[in-house]
């Protein structure tokens, strides 16, 4: 939003007749700083006895999150103390975040059931956020700003807030609040991006390491592979390595890239990112890696020897069935896997598994997830610890799946080291061939008794989506800042 529109809003909210507006604003660190800049004058706030009286007499939600009302949300705002987030407030809080995360493309739909229009749509989203934003002002939880950076770039919002009549002055103040408390965390994160990283005592939380040199003896599991898609170098080096170490390759699972509910799906959760993930896996593939990292996969390959081209080749080379499929949940991939009976399922890419699919994966379905668990769950979690000053945290996990999130057993966490002069994409390319090795050797040691499952507790993590390019920027500047910090701290 440009400084104009916040003019605009500022001078909306400011002229509003009705106390309540002001107190949607008010009060609030910039307030002051950005009327200024409009060039109005600030109403006094009133004494309002009823906005003051906090929960007296006030029923909190309960239910699901179809049956929340604006005054639910009000009454969730106002139960946040400067110091604590009360546990209900905060199970609602995730429940909001994942929602709206998830949803956050199509928001007008997907609200049409309660909301008759935008506007009541826009009143509706943005109460929601503030009380996601209060939450942020007492926990510090980025992942709170990272969803406000994402509705402050909805074109609908932004036309209702500055526009739309009578709802449209009610958002507008909500609206203004959510960019003043954004927009400060955004420049805390700008000045705070040369502080030293946090800094983890080995043993803190974190479960068994895998070791490069774990000796694969004595009898193998049989293994089915699950590939996102047919040319998944991924898929191709699980498989291969998995042969190279005597383990039985029983058949593949592959999800058809020509798959037009799982292209809306894709392109509605990420848009351009989407389209950027197909050209470089899809079209460019070797192409894609930099020749600036000697550690990505393609290398990885060359030195092991792995040539073939696709999972097709690989299947008839080995001998083994390759099942084609639309979503890995339907029926008939489960057929395929109770006739083939694996010992274990490795899990390459292509979207969640349920039940049913679980159910029939002998001991289970394996994951290597591409951050530390339990505390770094869902998307970008290469990105998410360098933001939150924990550069330590970077590492990959193999799990157990459920059908959850990142929520499965935990079987063993690796480090992956930040090296001088690294960037993400150079860190997630040294990543690849570390999680190929890492899933295998877990699956065999697994099978052999020799790692055993560790629950994940829950409340240890948390969720992460799709960071938003503001952020990414911040992270990436902490990224060579952080490790300029440990340098010195090695040196020392």
């Amino acid at each position: 939003m440009t400084q104009a529109q916040m003019q605009h809003l500022a001078r909306r909210v400011a002229g509003a007749t009705r106390s309540s507006l002001w107190r949607m604003v008010a009060p609030l660190e910039g307030m002051t700083e950005l009327a200024r800049l409009a060039g109005v004058k600030l109403p006094e706030s009133d004494n309002d006895d009823s906005y003051r009286g906090g929960l007296t007499g006030e029923i909190l939600p309960a239910g699901e999150l179809e049956t929340l009302t604006v005054a639910d949300l009000t009454v969730l705002r106002r139960a946040v103390s400067p110091t604590r987030i009360p546990a209900h407030v905060s199970m609602w809080s995730e429940k909001l975040l994942r929602v709206l995360e998830i949803r956050v493309n199509d928001l007008p739909q997907r609200l049409a059931r309660n909301c008759p229009d935008q506007a009541s749509a826009a009143v509706f989203v943005l109460c929601a956020l503030t009380f996601l934003l209060e939450v942020h002002r007492v926990t510090g939880d980025l992942r709170m700003v990272n969803l406000a950076l994402k509705i402050r770039d909805l074109g609908w919002i932004n036309r209702v807030a500055t526009y739309a009549r009578p709802e449209g002055r009610t958002s507008a103040g909500l609206l203004l609040r959510a960019l003043l408390v954004t927009e400060n965390a955004l420049a805390e994160l700008r000045r705070d991006s040369g502080r030293p990283p946090v800094q983890r005592a080995r043993g803190d939380g974190r479960f068994l390491s895998a070791s490069d040199d774990l000796l694969l003896t004595g009898t193998q599991p049989r293994i089915v592979v699950i590939a996102p898609s047919r040319y998944s170098l991924v898929s191709l080096t699980v498989a291969e390595l998995c042969a190279q170490s005597g383990v039985r390759v029983e058949g593949f699972v592959v999800r058809r890239l020509i798959n037009g509910r799982r292209f809306i799906d894709e392109f509605r959760r990420d848009r351009s990112r989407f389209m950027r993930k197909v050209w470089r896996k899809a079209v460019l593939r070797e192409k894609m890696y930099g020749r600036e990292e000697p550690d990505n996969l393609v290398k990885f390959r060359q030195q092991h020897g792995f040539v073939v081209g696709c999972i097709d080749d690989l299947a008839k080379h080995m001998e083994v069935p390759i099942f084609y499929c639309y979503e890995l949940n339907e029926s008939v991939v489960v057929e395929f896997l109770k006739r083939t009976s694996p010992d274990l399922v490795l899990f390459t890419g292509g979207g969640l598994i349920r039940r049913d699919v679980l159910c029939n994966s002998g001991l289970g379905v394996l994951n290597c997830h591409m951050g530390v668990l339990p505390r770094y769950r869902g998307m970008d979690v290469v990105e998410w610890p360098v933001l939150e000053g924990r550069i330590d945290d970077v590492g990959i996990t193999v799990h157990l799946m459920d059908e959850g999130v990142d929520t499965g057993d935990v079987l063993t966490v690796q480090d992956v080291q930040v090296k001088d002069q690294d960037n993400f994409s150079n860190i997630r390319d040294r990543f690849e061939p570390v999680m190929c090795r890492a899933l295998v050797h877990a699956a065999c040691a697994f099978f052999a008794g020799r790692l055993h499952p560790i629950p994940q507790v829950f409340s240890d993590g948390r969720q992460y989506f799709r960071m938003h390019r503001d952020l990414m920027r911040i992270a990436s500047e902490r990224l060579c800042n952080q490790h300029g910090e440990v340098l010195e701290l090695l040196g020392s």
